[in-house]
């Protein structure tokens, strides 16, 4: 046994307590910003389950006919249009669209300009064309017409290059 100052018995010393240190965590910005991302991410939400229940409706009333699913009866007529301009490859172009239904088809391989009308296509339908070039160099263009009237226009220039036009058919 130990002594300590003056030769007493050092007295055992009971264990030392941790100390507890409370710390406030960093403020968050003020609430109002949280409840603008909130809304904002309500209103994306919003739109996407909008655009959803009308393509849903959409393609839940289409019948079965020889345009593409579109539903017989009434309705817009849609012409796309691509042209290349590809001296140099032969003049071939990849075509994607949407048809009468609003699904997708694809064309490979087509020589020069391609043209597609689709009849009795309904309102809210998305219209879609894509053209690709498949040469090393020259221009490619697509148009969406819908009623006779001009749309969307795309154009793109160079080797394997793209023009996009997209459009929601007007109700």
């Amino acid at each position: 046994m130990s002594t300590g100052p003056g030769g007493t018995p050092e007295q055992p010393q009971p264990p030392q307590q941790p100390q507890i240190v409370y710390v406030q965590a960093p403020s968050k910005g003020h609430p109002f910003l949280k409840w603008t991302g909130i809304g904002c991410g309500g209103l994306i939400a919003l739109v996407i389950v909008i655009v959803i229940a009308a393509t849903m409706t959409n393609h839940g009333n289409a019948s079965t006919s020889t345009n593409g699913g579109a539903p017989t009866g009434s309705g817009h007529t849609v012409r796309y249009l691509v042209t290349i301009s590809t001296a140099a490859s032969g003049g071939s172009v990849d075509v994607t669209y949407n048809n009468a239904g609003g699904d997708a088809e694809q064309e490979s391989g087509h020589k020069g300009d391609w043209d597609k009308t689709l009849n009795n296509v309904p309102s809210g339908t998305a219209l879609y064309v894509s053209a690709q070039n498949q040469g090393d160099s020259g221009d490619v263009s697509c148009d969406i017409y819908v009623d006779g009237k001009m749309v969307k226009e795309s154009h793109s220039s160079g080797g394997y290059t793209i023009a996009t036009c997209s459009t929601l058919l007007g109700f």
